[in-house]
């Protein structure tokens, strides 16, 4: 019997990882795309949380693998986020969708996996078609700028690779270098301009990775100079400074 928020026993066996309860409850005809209020099924709870043989066993009932929640989140978002490799394997192996966006942000499970740094992940979606250059909402972007946003360094290379435009801009304009200099990210602002990114270009408040470095420079100037941040805002303006050409920010 599902509680008024439509949670049965098979969410919650699913959710939190009771594997052989789930076996009995579909052994005994329970519905694996049965949702909750929210749309969450069985197999998007599973994949979210890491349960794998959970998900295998929901696969194997014929659950739907591209089911989306309310929110627009599949499996695949939730395990693609979350970094767990496995699930996202079995998942394409029943041919998930790479193209399904979640309806906040219309984000793919690309975007959602480069956000977290998760390299095998994203090598994984690539090689299923999935759409480099897609541009999310006002507050994401594409797939390079959420890998550089968060200074996933590693990331960037396997995008690039798959032609992810590196001077492409947000709604608001913003860059993927932007994002790296305004996080003191080094290592992924080094990757960014030594694929071409643009240290000049301004986003809709005029602000340029040169000067989101310089602002991120200043405001950590009472650091103590072995703070980190205030070393990475150091590196970081000396390759932007370097590599300029004397355009003007």
């Amino acid at each position: 019997a599902a509680t008024q928020r439509g949670e049965t026993p098979l969410l919650a066996a699913a959710m939190n990882g009771h594997q052989n309860c789930v076996k009995k409850l579909l052994d005994h005809f329970a519905s694996p795309d049965a949702p909750n209020v929210d749309g969450h099924t069985a197999l998007i709870l599973a994949s979210k949380f890491g349960h794998t043989d959970i998900v295998n066993q929901l696969l194997s009932s014929g659950a739907d693998v591209d089911h989306q929640s309310r929110f627009g989140l599949s499996a695949l978002h939730e395990a693609s986020s979350a970094g767990h490799l496995k699930i996202v394997e079995a998942l394409l192996k029943m041919n998930a969708s790479v193209k399904l966006v979640e309806n906040v942000e219309n984000e793919t499970a690309l975007i959602q996996a480069a956000r977290g740094g998760h390299l095998a992940i994203i090598e994984a979606l690539l090689a299923r078609g999935a759409e480099v250059n897609h541009l999310a909402g006002p507050n994401t972007g594409t797939a390079l700028m959420a890998a550089a946003a968060g200074g996933h360094a590693a990331a960037l290379g396997p995008l690039l690779a798959a032609g992810a435009r590196v001077n492409a801009q947000n709604r608001q304009g913003t860059t993927a270098l932007m994002l790296a200099a305004k996080g003191s990210h080094p290592e992924a602002v080094g990757a960014l301009m030594e694929a071409g990114g643009d240290p000049a270009i301004q986003d809709v408040y005029r602000r340029s990775a040169l000067s989101l470095a310089l602002d991120f420079k200043n405001s950590n100037s009472c650091a103590n100079d072995e703070d980190e941040s205030s070393f990475s805002s150091e590196i970081i303006l000396q390759l932007l400074l370097t590599m300029d050409n004397g355009s003007v920010i």
